[in-house]
């Protein structure tokens, strides 16, 4: 099964949907992307350049099998799964996470949304801290 993202304005990701392996395969069997994609053009009436393949085992540019690192590498692409809210970063053919706040900033060093502050440690002195992020005072509480 191959998943695609469907992009929308302002490279939204408006839609994830599994595709049938055969319906994206090219004569000698092997899989293609744009093959996919017009099958979905021609499914959805979309543009086919508004789809994109997206591997769903991958995170921070790493490709996953199951819990554990896949030994093969060579599908591993787009940095993230696609998943809804997320965007497509066409300049970096990149998959970004949804923004989980509005003041966290996409760091492309680490492929991840960080905090304007450093979260504080959620254990001082063997003692276990709660903290969440506080969007309104854009700050972590603590307790």
């Amino acid at each position: 099964m191959a998943t695609f993202a469907k992009i929308g304005l302002n490279s939204q990701i408006i839609n994830v949907i599994n595709v049938e392996d055969a319906s994206c395969l090219d004569a000698d069997n092997n899989f293609d992307e744009n093959i996919g994609a017009e099958f979905l053009q021609e499914l959805h009436k979309w543009p086919a350049a508004n789809f994109k393949y997206a591997n769903q085992n991958m995170k921070n540019g790493v490709l996953y099998d199951g819990t554990e690192q896949a030994i093969d590498q060579s599908q591993a692409f787009r940095k993230h799964g696609a998943e809804l809210g997320g965007t497509f970063d066409s300049v970096r053919n990149a998959f970004l996470p949804k923004q989980p706040y509005a003041s966290w900033s996409f760091n492309y060093t680490t492929w991840f949304w960080e905090p304007p502050t450093e979260r504080p440690a959620d254990v001082v002195d063997g003692v276990p801290r709660i903290v969440v992020w506080n969007e309104d005072t854009t700050s972590w509480d603590i307790s």
